[in-house]
């Protein structure tokens, strides 16, 4: 009997560890889904909203900038794209990829078109 305890308390666990990881893909999936929908629809306010902007020398993943600074910079990109005709179309994530069975990013194929010209990213 208590074999049996002991197993179904491993598995229990091993279900709602999976599970958080799930809940954590699913999360991040939509908040790319959302980024790129609104870079498509030019509703760069959303876009900017999904985006976490972070600075290189930070290595411990926080930021010396605020939100506004963070949104100008942002802005100033934005700007820079559209002067240079350049447009996203399209997305399609394309593979889930975990470093250390916790971290993982997303791959996403990027659609976009330039002064005519169509290409992936």
């Amino acid at each position: 009997m208590k074999r049996l305890l002991f197993t179904l308390l491993v598995l229990s666990l091993s279900v709602l560890l999976v599970g958080c990881n799930n809940i954590e893909e699913q999360r991040a999936e939509n908040s790319i889904k959302q980024y790129y929908q609104a870079l498509i629809e030019g509703n760069y306010e959303t876009a900017f909203q999904e985006l976490y902007l972070y600075e290189e020398s930070y290595s411990n993943g926080q930021t010396s900038l605020s939100n506004s600074e963070a949104q100008t910079i942002y802005q100033e990109k934005i700007k820079y794209l559209n002067d240079q005709s350049y447009k996203v179309k399209d997305f399609e994530i394309t593979e889930l990829e975990y470093e250390d069975g916790n971290s993982f990013w997303h791959h996403v194929n990027i659609g976009v078109e330039q002064n005519g010209g169509n290409f992936q990213l």
